[in-house]
Formats: C-alpha cells, sequence, structure tokens
C-alpha cells in the first residue's frame, strides 16, 4: 500500500445507466512504472449485455502522505513540525473562501488538443447575488454538491461548490476526492450549457469526459467556470476550469462533448 494521486481520467458514455440500478465496474492496471500506474476499467449493470461507459486513468505513485502545508492553523494548536488543522482554524478557511472578482480577470482552460493552457475567461461580477443552480430536488446529486451559481459579465456563469467534509478523498493531507471535483466539472458544464441556452427543450447528454488534475484540492470551496468551444445542432464541445483561491491556479481542468437535446416538437 502507497498513497498515489490521480493524474488524468477519461470516460467515454456509451449508453444510458438504468435508473434505481447497481454499477458494477471491473478494473485492471495493465502497466505498473515505478512512478505511474495505468489503469483501465469497464461500467456495467447487472442483466444488462453490453457495457455504459468505459475509463481509462493514469496516477502517480508515492506521492505525500504528510498533512499539507498550506492551511491556516489555529495558534493555540500550532507547534514545531505539527502541520494539524485545528477544526476552528478550518471553519476559518470556510467562511473566508474569498469569491471571484475583476481583479481575478481571467483562468486557464485546457485546450482542444492539448493541455496547454491559454487564457479564455473574462472578468466575473462581484458582489451579485448569489443563487442555486437548480432548484431543490430537481438532481439528487447538484443537491448534494450544493452547486450556486453566479452572474458572469461577459461570459457564461461561475459555479461555486461549497466545502463539507463528506467531499474529503484523502483524509491525511487533506484533500478533496478526484471524483468529486471531475463530477462537479462535468455538472459545471451541462450547467453552462442549460444556462448559455435558454429555452432548451431538455438537458444535454455526456458523450465523453477528460479531465487532467493540476494539485491537489483544498478542503475549502471550489469554483468551476466553463466556455464552449464548439455547439453544433447535435454536439456540443465544452471545457471547464476549477479553481479555489485563485483563478491562475486551477486544481483541474476538463473538456468534455454533450449531446444536444433536440426540440422535436
Amino acid at each position: 500500500m502507497e498513497p498515489f494521486a490521480t493524474l488524468d481520467l477519461r470516460m467515454d458514455y456509451l449508453r444510458p445507466p438504468v435508473a434505481e440500478t447497481d454499477l458494477v465496474c471491473r478494473a485492471e492496471c495493465h502497466r505498473l512504472s515505478r512512478s505511474v500506474a495505468f489503469v483501465r476499467g469497464e461500467l456495467t449493470q447487472p442483466g444488462q449485455s453490453e457495457p455504459v461507459a468505459t475509463v481509462h486513468a493514469t496516477f502517480m505513485r508515492a506521492t505525500a502522505s504528510t498533512r499539507r502545508k498550506d492551511l491556516p492553523r489555529s495558534p493555540d494548536t500550532a507547534s514545531a513540525g505539527d502541520a494539524t488543522v485545528a477544526p476552528t482554524a478550518q471553519a476559518q478557511v470556510q467562511a473566508q473562501t474569498p469569491r471571484p472578482t475583476p481583479a481575478q480577470a481571467a483562468s486557464t482552460l485546457m485546450s482542444p488538443a492539448s493541455i496547454e493552457p491559454s487564457q479564455v475567461f473574462t472578468s466575473v461580477a462581484a458582489d451579485l447575488p448569489e443563487t442555486l443552480a437548480v432548484p431543490t430536488g430537481r438532481s439528487p446529486y447538484v443537491d448534494f454538491l450544493n452547486v450556486h451559481q453566479q452572474p458572469q459579465i461577459d461570459a457564461g456563469p461561475v459555479f461555486r461548490m461549497p466545502y463539507k467534509p463528506e467531499l474529503i478523498g484523502n483524509p491525511v493531507l487533506p484533500a478533496l476526492h478526484g471524483g468529486i471535483l471531475a463530477g462537479f466539472g462535468e455538472t459545471a458544464m451541462i450547467l453552462h450549457l442549460l444556462a448559455t441556452n435558454p429555452g432548451m427543450a431538455g438537458i444535454p447528454r455526456s458523450v465523453d469526459f477528460a479531465i487532467a488534475y493540476m494539485r491537489s484540492a483544498k478542503p475549502i470551496d471550489t469554483f468551476a467556470q466553463s466556455t464552449t468551444v464548439r455547439q453544433g445542432n447535435r454536439v456540443a464541445l465544452v471545457m471547464v476550469s476549477l479553481w479555489q483561491d485563485d483563478p491562475q491556479r486551477p486544481v483541474v481542468q476538463a473538456r468534455g462533448h454533450f449531446l444536444m437535446p433536440r426540440d422535436d416538437a
């Protein structure tokens, strides 16, 4: 057993899974080097002969196994060589999480062809009211993430995922779970398409999704903003950047293709 971190992850959605039915994932590590593990998997459902999705991922081996040093510590608990975050300090982190302002004018996105970032985002509308991204009860998963939406001046909206302990994947660092970041990023891209296409007849469906993890995510609020690279009659290509305390230092960059709903009426 050793600590490891996700480097990148790709999902291909082959068909919609049946609701209220278990999902089974069979995975195998098909290449293990000294530093990196390459893994692939297939998701199926009982009673279904065809897989619903396939996944490929790479992981960095032997990553940090000590508590992170980039979180504030309570003066009464700090001691030499102790990186433990006191509960009071952690609460302060959550309460003081900064929201994007016009001074944070740009963020980076993953290019469709590579992971080279390009500056594409515009300024965020500061001090504007925040609302739930979707009404409560519409999507149980969005309710679980508690996604909030902030208005945007020139581009699509900014979404915020408030921190809560249930989102932690690595309690040693601590750090948010990579799957939570992937789910939030994919959700933010779908919500972006809904926000920028008013009157859409339905909800866009994910075709594929690729994500690159830039750094571990701290136990604080996380923000996401998307941009539509290309939107056709049937398929849209969207990119998203997730950040926490600095839009210039994203924790995740991702892109995905989405099947747009058809208005048969």
